[in-house]
């Protein structure tokens, strides 16, 4: 049998068996230590990468849950059938609160037992002035402290904890316990900031008390004044001890610089005792003390005090008396009413851990003496119902698992080694030979010859020897065999490796515990698949929050520092005598700047509460977000917390500013003078004298007289004037040097810090010149209206076909609708009226073709047997009968707005019952009749209050805005099957109460946009549409006065290409316009004064001359106003013409 060497072609082979045996150690050799190293590389590798296994484990208890839990912290995972749990469920507070609010002290029959007719007669400090007032205060503040505790525990009970994973009993723990203590911290702000606002107002801007606490009006009789007195207004003094005089402590404890407060007592003098008939012992006690011996102290009430006004007074007591029995029976000798109730009064308070501390410090606390809140963890675990839980272990290096993994590749293993074996043993043998018969020369022939030969033993390889098997034929089929399997072999490499550079794999890679440099760098490399999971999923912002407010100046500086009030009160009463000039120093005296520094002092403690209450607050994210959302994030939250606060600071200003404007109280002399007045007596002849009020406003400096009275103009303002002062020979005083403060301007009674901050950045690089003037036409009514209600609506169309603009409206009175025609000269006509029968009151108007017929007709909603009435119009000015819809429902129906919702080109209606918060779609049939299509319940934005439409998503369907009186602005889609579905929600906190929206493109990018007035907050809000249904950030423009604006519309009237803005100010008597940008932002608004109270506005060109004319209704008046819009280029300003018109019957 041949031996398989006998056909090799290579003749260079060695045939020496003893060399052959050589060559097959040297081979063994080397497939053992290939062997051994590739054994080691698996056994390091299977120790380098330990094996994890997931474990499921069911039918989960809380005490399972907290052994896996010490076992496994970091892998255990237990996810909860329910996310979102109920606090109620599983949270229960109980609250102690102090006993004097569950008390007779506190009730309605005890304040009236204390009352006193001639409560204003005693001395200041004696209890008798403001017990009744004191303990109404008490009442009220228990009641609100009450309500705001009822409040927060249903807040508590309705808020939610939301998590993913079953929480420990700690975390719970922490988690209910953080939340709620926001709750706890927040709530009495409620309470405290109208109170320090109240405080400071009532002290700064000197209120007279009817008590007669902190100023006193009485009459000196005088040899000028002998018929009628002279009426003087003082300030009250208190002395901190009323058994101790110090006349240094009484000079600075006037209620004209200080909220001054003194023991209460019962005092033996009254204004009977007094021997000075202008009771001036009244005001400036104790100064007299000493020279008045009838003033003694009958018996003192612990804990009670006498101040400038009743709420000082009760914020500094500590009731000490009420917990006395002894005291308690003092009271009846001085409030005999006491005796005829049915009160126990003579019970003492039950002792109380906030006994000793004054009303000040138990205020904050809502009269909560303990909260204590239970949490219960079974119950949230019930709650939670996790159904199993899952965790994961890591197995360390396993001998059996290595034994196995080898074995499995033991077989092509060997193969490959032993290969890899015989082939470097022949190549190295080869050089090796070469080299020696080549005398260490190896050229480039070399190595032809070697690849000839590489190539040659290739070809003779054999896999696949066998004894048995050694026929020429039979190695020539073992050799086939190699080739094919090393083919194959190779090419099911190429195609896996080939597989693998195809194939995406997805590999998770745990990095624990990462730093901040190894998340940026993750993040950086893996943004779109990279998940970090938190540990807390609720993080506090003071853990990484810093906030540092800073006030401007002036409420840094000298100017509202004690010594420099104290300073500018010595010149409060310096007397001024000129029989021209009747001077102040009003904007520039310690009044001022003690409203200023009250106003700083407010400003300073609402942000630090608004800060901390801020900072408690929690940041929830489930996952590690990256720096630029994590910045974005808080930026807008931080903008929404801004805005808030300032919101909420000019709401307690601007509810005070309307208060002394519409009610103007008696401020010390300031907005009216008092004026002796002598009415004759028939039946004693006498005269006894008797005061009048008579409004003063602030002094033209030029004309010496007043130009503005503040009881009818709420904008009395005049630069502070500062006079050289020279006593003249004659006695009289040189006032003629006049010094005007420079900056400085005063308004009667109050002082503004400006606390506007933009929400958004707004560009003004593009500023419009256009000068913007009207002249104004009149059409009168036939009769004045009396009426008080402000509802008035105006709608302008084309009603008799002579393409000019007409006018239909409503006046206050509401009885009936008119229709005025347009003549296009200058004149117009009543040309139609519809009236209204009792019961039925017109409320807004829209203009359409509802029957198809080509001329404009109009409809109304209705309060009363009917919702919507149509009057079809014919073309010259006349209406067909009254048609009515929605006669049975009974809710109100306010707004409405028509279009083409359905696309079958005929004119629909959507109109809302405000009352049932539904909104109803009428389609119409295209002959001016319509039937409910459809009707749905409007949860999301309750009591709706206006209506825009507009395509909004691009999709060819008309969809609705709708404001509420809830707060929200909804963007409602059209599905196109006379449906609509809620596509945005946004919580209108920041412009409250949107009375009229509109939507127009304010930013030219051919979206539609949306722009709201904000009724209750002073301002228009506006909002870039994104063209898929939604809008973006609202940007914010002030308004004005506190409920002044409730109409707005937008046209291009300053004719340069750009949309503006047009709202009515009926406080301010005036049409205000923002004039619009390119950008979609507006200037500051321009005040066009119309007179009287204007409501109702709308556009058209009245005079056909291309430009946007305005018509106005007024509160109480039946009278229209037209104003023609005479815009020219050039100047930015705002011009008035008058122009006299008949007044049309």
């Amino acid at each position: 049998m041949p031996d398989e060497e006998e056909y090799h072609e290579d003749n260079d082979e060695p045939t020496d068996p003893t060399i052959v045996i050589k060559h097959q150690r040297y081979a063994t050799r080397l497939y053992v230590l290939l062997l051994i190293i590739t054994i080691y590389i698996v056994f390091i590798l299977n120790l380098m990468n330990p094996q994890t296994r997931a474990i499921a484990l069911s039918n989960i208890t809380p005490s399972l849950y907290n052994q896996l839990r010490l076992k496994h912290p970091e892998t255990l995972s237990c996810p909860c059938t329910s996310t979102s749990i109920s606090y109620k469920t599983f949270v229960s507070n109980t609250i102690l609160s102090h006993p004097i609010c569950t008390s007779i002290f506190v009730t309605e029959e005890w304040i009236n037992a204390l009352y006193d007719l001639y409560s204003s007669s005693y001395l200041v400090m004696d209890f008798r002035t403001s017990a009744s007032s004191q303990f109404k205060f008490l009442a009220a503040f228990c009641s609100l402290s009450k309500t705001l505790i009822s409040q927060a525990l249903t807040d508590i009970d309705n808020s939610q904890l939301i998590t993913i994973q079953l929480l420990s009993e700690n975390e719970i723990q922490s988690e209910i316990s953080g939340n709620i203590e926001i709750i706890q911290s927040s709530t009495p702000s409620q309470l405290i900031r109208p109170l320090d606002f109240l405080h400071v107002t009532t002290q700064s801007i000197f209120f007279i008390s009817a008590l007669k606490t902190n100023f006193a009006v009485y009459i000196r009789l005088t040899a000028v004044f002998a018929s009628t007195g002279k009426f003087y207004v003082a300030p009250t003094y208190y002395s901190p001890d009323p058994n101790d005089f110090d006349e240094a402590a009484v000079q600075s404890s006037s209620c004209e610089l200080t909220s001054s407060v003194t023991p209460a007592g019962f005092f033996s003098l009254t204004r009977a005792d007094n021997i000075f008939p202008n009771a001036f012992i009244y005001e400036m006690w104790p100064y007299f003390s000493p020279t008045h011996k009838n003033l003694t102290i009958s018996s003192m009430i612990d804990g009670f005090f006498g101040g400038c006004t009743p709420l000082d007074a009760v914020l500094a007591s500590t009731f000490d008396c009420l917990y006395n029995q002894s005291c308690l029976e003092i009271l009846v000798d001085y409030f005999p009413q006491l005796n005829s109730t049915d009160l126990a009064w003579t019970n003492p308070l039950s002792v109380s851990s906030l006994k000793n501390q004054s009303l000040k410090n138990i205020l904050p606390k809502l009269f909560v003496e303990e909260w204590s809140t239970n949490i219960s963890y079974s119950k949230y675990f019930m709650q939670c119902a996790p159904v199993s839980c899952a965790y994961t272990e890591t197995d360390q290096i396993s001998l059996f698992y290595t034994i196995s993994l080898f074995l499995s590749i033991y077989g092509g293993l060997c193969i490959i080694l032993r290969s890899t074996a015989l082939f470097l043993i022949y190549v190295w043998m080869k050089l090796k030979r070469y080299s020696i018969n080549n005398n260490n020369n190896i050229n480039i022939g070399y190595y032809r010859t070697f690849l000839q030969h590489f190539v040659q033993w290739i070809k003779q390889l054999n896999l696949f020897k066998s004894s048995k098997n050694r026929t020429v034929n039979d190695i020539k089929q073992q050799r086939i065999v190699t080739r094919v399997y090393l083919i194959l072999l190779g090419g099911s490499i190429s195609i896996l490796i080939l597989f693998t550079s195809l194939s995406v794999q997805m590999t998770i890679i745990t990095q624990s515990n990462p730093s901040l440099v190894t998340y940026r760098l993750l993040h950086q490399l893996y943004s779109d698949s990279l998940k970090c999971p938190c540990k807390k999923m609720s993080i506090s912002y003071d853990m990484f929050i810093t906030l540092s407010p800073t006030l401007h100046q002036i409420c840094s500086s000298d100017f509202i520092s004690e010594s420099w009030i104290s300073t500018m009160a010595l010149f409060n009463d310096i007397p001024v005598y000129n029989t021209n000039l009747n001077i102040s120093l009003d904007g520039f005296d310690s009044r001022y700047f003690k409203l200023l520094s009250s106003i700083c002092q407010l400003a300073n403690r609402t942000i630090d509460d608004a800060v901390r209450q801020f900072l408690i607050r929690s940041f929830v994210t489930q996952y590690v977000i990256s720096e630029s959302e994590f910045n974005a994030k808080l930026n807008t939250t931080f903008k929404q917390f801004k805005q808030s606060l300032i919101n909420e600071f000019n709401l307690l200003t601007d509810m005070v500013h309307l208060f002394t404007r519409v009610d103007q109280p008696y401020i010390n002399s300031k907005n009216a003078e008092l004026l002796p007045v002598t009415p004759s007596d028939e039946t004693s002849n006498q005269s006894p004298p008797e005061l009048k009020f008579s409004f003063t406003g602030l002094i033209d400096i030029n004309s010496t007289s007043n130009d503005c009275i503040c009881a009818t103009n709420p904008r009395c303002q005049s630069s502070v004037v500062l006079y050289k002062w020279a006593l003249l020979p004659n006695g009289d005083q040189d006032l003629t040097t006049p010094y005007l403060v420079p900056v400085l301007s005063t308004t009667l009674k109050n002082t503004t810090i400006n606390t506007d901050v933009s929400i958004t950045s707004i560009s003004t690089s593009t500023i419009s010149t256009s000068q913007l003037m009207f002249e104004t036409i009149r059409i009168n009514g036939s009769e004045f209206c009396y009426s008080y209600s402000r509802s008035s609506f105006i709608a302008v169309g084309d009603f008799n076909s002579d393409n000019c603009a007409d006018i239909v409206h409503y006046a206050c009175d509401r009885k009936n609708i008119t229709v005025v025609l347009n003549y296009n000269d200058g004149s117009f006509e009543l040309s139609y009226i519809f009236p209204f029968n009792n019961g039925n009151h017109p409320y807004m108007i829209i203009v359409d073709d509802f029957d198809g017929d080509g001329h404009l007709d109009f409809a109304f909603t209705n309060n009363g047997t009917y919702k919507i009435g149509i009057l079809l119009g014919d073309g010259t000015g006349n209406f067909g009968e009254l048609k009515t819809f929605l006669n049975e429902n009974p809710g109100q129906s306010f707004s409405f707005i028509s279009n083409d919702f359905n696309n079958d080109g005929h004119v629909d209606i959507v109109t809302t019952y405000y009352s049932d918060d539904q909104i109803v779609l009428l389609v119409g049939v295209g002959d001016g009749t319509f039937f409910i299509e459809s009707s749905f319940y409007n949860n999301f934005c309750s009591r709706p209050t206006s209506f825009a439409t507009g395509d909004f998503n691009n999709d060819n369907q008309m969809d609705l805005a709708v404001t509420s009186s809830a707060n929200y602005l909804c963007i409602l889609l059209n599905t196109g099957n006379e449906q609509f579905d809620l596509s945005m929600m946004v919580p209108t906190e920041t412009f409250n109460f949107a009375w009229s929206i509109i939507t127009a493109d304010f930013n030219n990018d051919n979206h539609l946009d949306i722009s709201m007035v904000n009724f209750l907050n002073n301002n228009i809000a506006v909002m870039f549409g994104n063209n898929d249904g939604t809008f973006g950030t609202q940007m914010i423009y002030k308004t004005g006065i506190l409920g002044s604006s409730r109409y707005l519309i937008t046209g291009d009237f300053d004719n340069d290409g750009q949309l503006d803005l047009v709202i009515n100010n009926y406080v301010g008597s005036s049409i205000n316009i923002l004039f619009g940008s390119q950008n979609g932002t507006f200037f500051d608004q321009i005040t066009f004064t119309v007179g009287g109270a204007p409501l109702a506005i709308a556009t058209g060109d009245f005079n056909n001359d291309k430009k946007l004319d305005l018509v106005v209704t007024f509160q109480k008046q039946a009278f229209l106003i037209i104003l023609l819009n005479t815009c020219n280029f050039g100047r930015r300003e705002f011009v008035m013409e008058e122009k006299t018109h008949l007044p049309i019957e």
